[in-house]
């Protein structure tokens, strides 16, 4: 019985070392494993995939000398990345910030809201509407406002842009105009009522209301945000998702809308989806060739007067130029031949975008 007993009281006294030796390795691997974050505090990440948040506790590496510990992204020149058309639906919790400087656009940014984002918005009185025809017919005006009662101006040019001559008549606010060739031109515009009505001149006469309007493209009337989202399709009125700026249509079914936050939509079925397409920050016109090319006229902080262009639907812009001026005002393309309103004067390039001179 003494030896039993001994042998017992060793394999108990061998089963506590065991224990507190289990122990140790579990809180060494405990502690091991355990992230604090500046200051000793966990930092808590918290993603959303799906519907479902999701939490991730990490412990993020600590901030070498002379290094920023905002994590801030500091490279102004960052690639962006296009857009997926059918993911577009969804959006991200995190808002990436437009570049500045040399780069121009983000592709597929998250946008806030429309309805109250206006960093492209014009006075009334200096934004302004051009279109080209190929042989040089112009047609410039300001858009105005249809609820103040300071008339718009509409002016017509038969040599690319070298000299204007008035053919507007009483307008308040004008809300489409296109050129063709030999002198005709058509506007939309709308007098103290409100009321949008086609007006056309032949021969850079002047122009009369011919009443309708059904069938075309136009900005919606009123002042600024009377109109909402809204603008007129031909099929009727369409809301855009974002107040309207500017409107670039290629046909029936295709078009390219300017918002006032910058954002770049753009519609294939008449105006029954709108898709974002890119955003640039102080963009006030855009003008599409076809449904892929066109230009784009905006204000950034290197170069007041800046020519962008884009081959890809409106997804990247190339900076082109960066004409004289401090005020721009809308631009207009044809072939390789490009006008441009910069200070109220009209400047032309007749190799799409390389090199520009003053129309008159």
């Amino acid at each position: 019985m003494g030896v039993t007993a001994r042998m017992q009281r060793r394999l108990a006294m061998i089963g506590v070392a065991a224990f507190a030796l289990v122990d140790a390795v579990l809180v060494g691997f405990a502690v091991q494993h355990a992230g604090t974050g500046p200051g000793g505090s966990t930092v808590v990440v918290t993603r959303t995939v799906g519907s479902a948040p999701t939490t991730l506790a990490t412990s993020p590496p600590s901030p070498s000398a002379g290094s920023s510990s905002s994590g801030a992204r500091t490279d102004r020149q960052q690639s962006t990345t296009r857009s997926d058309p059918a993911s577009r639906s969804s959006s991200s919790s995190v808002a990436s910030t437009p570049p500045v400087g040399p780069a121009w656009s983000t592709a597929n940014s998250t946008l806030s809201s429309p309805r109250t984002t206006t960093a492209n918005a014009q006075p009334a009185e200096s934004r302004m509407l051009l279109d080209m025809s190929s042989d040089g017919s112009a047609i410039r005006a300001t858009v105005g406002d249809c609820t103040g009662s300071k008339s718009s101006t509409v002016e017509v040019s038969g040599d690319a842009g070298a000299s204007w001559k008035p053919v507007g008549g009483q307008v308040r606010q004008v809300l489409r105009v296109t050129a063709r060739r030999g002198g005709d031109i058509w506007f939309v515009a709308t007098g103290s009522d409100c009321e949008p009505a086609m007006h056309e001149a032949k021969n850079f006469a002047a122009a009369a209301p011919t009443g309708g309007n059904d069938g075309t493209w136009y900005l919606s009337p009123g002042g600024a945000g009377a109109a909402g989202n809204a603008v007129k399709a031909p099929g009727g009125p369409v809301d855009t998702g974002c107040a309207p700026l500017n409107l670039s249509p290629i046909d029936a079914k295709v078009a390219y809308l300017l918002c006032a936050n910058g954002a770049v939509r753009a519609t294939q079925d008449g105006g029954a989806g709108w898709q974002s397409r890119s955003t640039l920050i102080g963009a006030v016109s855009i003008s599409f060739l076809d449904a892929d090319n066109g230009v784009a006229l905006a204000s950034q902080r290197d170069c007041p007067a800046g020519v962008l262009a884009t081959s890809d639907r409106g997804a990247t812009w190339t900076k082109r130029a960066c004409l004289p001026g401090r005020a721009p005002h809308a631009i207009a393309t044809v072939g390789t031949r490009l006008l441009a309103l910069v200070d109220g004067a009209a400047q032309r390039s007749d190799d799409a975008g390389a090199s520009w001179h003053p129309a008159g």
